[in-house]
């Protein structure tokens, strides 16, 4: 971070910057629903996206990926895992669910130490899918007055999922399939501020509520392929100068 300090304040003729380096992750939380209900739906709203208008553009902007959680009924409320992380972080010497826990905090911490460590090389085929959907979202979702709606920021965003998809699956290489969970995370997000674009995703592809069995996981993993399929002709369609990299495919 970066702090300005006036020259003036101090007596001094020039003004100086003092840069702090900081390691730490930066989470919001704002609930669109309250604005719904005192403003309404809003009638130019494009199909697909949600009314975010409650969230600052610019405070929007800051975070490299937005998630809207619908919930659809209470008990998929994300009310819930709010207040789980509230009550873990107030008591961290306290089990929360004694008996419920199979794997201890301590498992899943060392776990995700061990995998935040590991060391993942981007494969070009990964490499080429996140490179093709970053250009074609980018002429795609182009306004003639304010330009492009994706951030130049996408690219890295898109990357550091694709990587994290990876060390949480434990491999050393970041494959396509970690840029296709990175991607359909990153179109569902840009959905939800933007509206749908030619590249239409399901709500809640990745992670939908119904999966609970092996069937649902079934289906999930048969949306993936589909995705993919539909993401290449995407990538094909609207970065033709890439076309070239997805003639194998």
């Amino acid at each position: 971070i970066t702090v300005f300090i006036s020259g003036k304040k101090f007596g001094e003729d020039v003004d100086q910057q003092m840069s702090l380096p900081i390691q730490c992750n930066f989470w919001a939380l704002a609930d669109a629903n309250m604005h719904l209900k005192k403003a309404g739906q809003q009638e130019d709203a494009v199909i697909g996206s949600v009314d975010v208008s409650s969230v600052p553009a610019n405070l929007a902007d800051g975070f490299g990926l937005m998630i809207y959680c619908n919930e659809s009924s209470n008990y998929n409320s994300p009310v819930h895992l709010i207040l789980h992380k509230l009550n873990e972080a107030m008591h961290q010497s306290k089990p929360l669910y004694p008996t419920l826990q199979q794997f201890t905090t301590q498992d899943y911490e060392e776990f995700l130490a061990f995998a935040r460590n590991q060391e993942a090389a981007l494969t070009m085929k990964a490499e080429r899918l996140i490179q093709g959907y970053y250009t074609a979202s980018r002429r795609v979702r182009t306004d003639p007055v304010h330009g492009s709606k994706i951030s130049p920021i996408a690219l890295k965003t898109l990357m550091s999922l694709s990587e994290a998809h990876a060390k949480l699956s434990l491999r050393h290489k970041i494959l396509e399939q970690d840029a296709i969970i990175a991607i359909l995370l990153y179109e569902i997000s840009t959905t939800a501020r933007h509206g749908a674009s030619v590249l239409c995703v399901a709500p809640n592809a990745v992670f939908p509520f119904d999966q609970y069995d092996e069937h649902s996981l079934n289906q999930r993993d048969i949306y993936l392929t589909q995705f993919h399929q539909q993401l290449v002709q995407f990538c094909s369609t609207y970065a033709p100068g890439m076309s070239v990299l997805f003639a194998e495919e």
